[in-house]
């Protein structure tokens, strides 16, 4: 009756930074990461996809901001309807892919994988559910830990609990000290 509960099915978000990045490199990470992806029997939604960015030495400019309207609305779309949101640029960051991260993290209650080598301590430790070297690992890790509706609830409950909890404890503990 609830088998599908226990069926891996996934689909990952690819967000990175596109803006004055050639179109190759962008191309090319996100070509990457569809067949690494694929192999694991995870879906990928990308913006890259969707735009068709083609691999070509050129920077991919600016686009006007109607065009840009257009694009942030249907890449909540990609977001909405994807499991988990992976950042595949590391510590380079847009404006575009913060908000990205924002919409999915902070409104959507969503997973998210950032790929990138940590050198030291970080924040981000904290907060992502996990920082991969390579996107093999972000792999296994989105399988192993969200691959299906199962686990996703329980993250889910897991994420509601902290969240929640925390906040209780922030207001009683102002409250207390009022009093």
């Amino acid at each position: 009756m609830f088998e599908w509960l226990h069926k891996v099915n996934c689909r990952v978000y690819l967000g990175q930074q596109m803006t004055g990045v050639k179109q190759s490199v962008i191309y090319q990470r996100n070509a990457y990461c569809n067949r690494v992806f694929t192999k694991y029997g995870i879906t990928v939604l990308s913006p890259v996809t969707e735009e068709g960015v083609k691999s070509n030495k050129k920077k991919l400019d600016q686009p006007s901001q109607e065009v840009l309207s257009y694009f942030w609305k249907r890449d909540k779309w990609l977001i909405r309807n994807s499991h988990i949101l992976v950042d595949i640029t590391g510590p380079s960051k847009s404006q575009g892919l913060l908000h990205e991260i924002g919409f999915s993290r902070y409104f959507l209650m969503k997973p998210c994988v950032r790929i990138m080598k940590l050198y030291g301590p970080s924040v981000a430790v904290e907060e992502e559910d996990l920082i991969a070297p390579t996107v093999e690992k972000a792999a296994k890790f989105i399988i192993d830990e969200f691959g299906t509706p199962w686990k996703r609830l329980k993250w889910k409950f897991k994420l509601f609990r902290r969240c929640f909890f925390s906040y209780l404890k922030t207001r009683l503990s102002w409250w207390v000290d009022w009093l």
